[in-house]
Order: structure tokens, then sequence, then C-alpha cells
């Protein structure tokens, strides 16, 4: 009986070292992710088990979406960087970024 409880508390021990405590890793870095949006976080969790290929797995993800996220941040600045150079521009045709005696005169002058 003592052999079998013994034996329950090992198998128990390690369930929890083998899957539990890598799941809740896991669950901490989404978690982590999730708040704070940082796509560098990784799980870190080196096993050749199922376990360790999905930790792998969402590591190469947070990746991706890291390296996604980047050129989308990107993209989106040089469109405002070109929407500002356009703006300047079409303030330097209609003659509104000219001082203010200048900018009559060029009022003056399209009428």
């Amino acid at each position: 009986m003592l052999a079998l409880t013994a034996l329950s508390i090992l198998l128990a021990y390690l369930t929890y070292r083998h899957i539990v405590r890598p799941l809740g890793q896991l669950e901490g870095v989404a978690r982590r992710v999730q708040e704070t949006k940082n796509y560098a976080h990784r799980v870190n969790y080196e096993s050749n088990d199922e376990i360790g290929r999905l930790a792998a797995a969402f590591d190469e993800m947070l990746g991706e979406l890291d390296s996604a996220r980047k050129r989308e941040l990107f993209r989106a600045g040089r469109a405002r960087s070109t929407q500002t150079t356009r703006r300047i521009a079409q303030c330097f045709t209609r003659g509104d970024l000219l001082p203010l005696g200048q900018r009559r005169l060029s009022t003056d002058l399209r009428q």
C-alpha cells in the first residue's frame, strides 16, 4: 500500500514537472504578450516532447508576429510621412506657408 502511494506521488510530480509547469509557462508568456503587446517575450522551454514542440512553435509564432508588427509600424510611419509631405506641398501651393505679407500678395495675385 505504501509503495502504491509513493508511486502515485512520484507520478503526480512527474506529470506536474513535465506537463503542468511548462503549460503554465506558456500561459504566462501568452498573458504577458496580451497585456504588454510586446511580442519579444519567449517561452524558452527546450524539450523534444509534445510540450517542447508546442513551446517552440509558440516562440516561432511570436517571432513572426513581432516581425509583422514592426513592418506594419514602419509602413504606417511612412504613410504618415507621405501624408505630411503632401500636406506641406499643398500649403506651399496655396501659399499658406508664406510669410504674412507674401501670403496676402499671393492671394491677391490669384484673384
